[in-house]
């Protein structure tokens, strides 16, 4: 029989050995997407792949580039209530059937957002996986900190 204090002097050991192994250098020498980088770094290296933007970043983006689509993934009332400026109304139940003629071009850069980001995501997800190679997913309106728009009368 082990005593105590060898067993949980082995067990230190490798809660140890299994903990150093996610240093900061390493997590940070993986290859993840920098919010930092802007779509034209990040379409060479992540092309097809889900890719979370910073809002501030797509804020610039979307001031500087007329090339972005940017797609509202929510319901059209919820559209109507709020909206970003210049986007489009592309609801995350119908993405399957109607984002082969709204988005004809796969290459085409394309920012999503939704409510809170649980939808955007889904809808980068289907959009990537029906062969889109530049999806960005914005997260929600919530957290949208510039200029909205709405179609209801106050």
């Amino acid at each position: 029989m082990i005593p105590y204090y060898k067993l949980l002097i082995l067990s230190t050991t490798f809660i140890l050995i299994g903990c150093s192994a996610y240093t900061p250098e390493n997590i940070n020498s993986s290859k993840s997407l920098s919010l930092e980088a802007s779509p034209k770094v990040l379409e060479e290296t992540t092309r097809g792949s889900y890719q979370k933007l910073d809002q501030s970043m797509a804020y610039e983006d979307l001031k500087t580039r007329k090339d972005i689509l940017l797609i509202d993934v929510r319901t059209p009332a919820e559209f109507e209530e709020k909206r970003i400026p210049n986007s489009v109304l592309l609801p995350d139940y119908d993405i399957d059937t109607l984002a082969p003629d709204l988005l004809p071009d796969k290459e085409a850069l394309i920012y999503l957002y939704c409510r809170s980001g649980a939808r955007s995501h889904e809808a980068a997800m289907k959009l990537i996986n029906m062969g889109y190679n530049n999806v960005y997913d914005m997260g929600g309106i919530i957290d949208w900190q510039y200029e909205t728009v709405s179609s209801i009368n106050n």
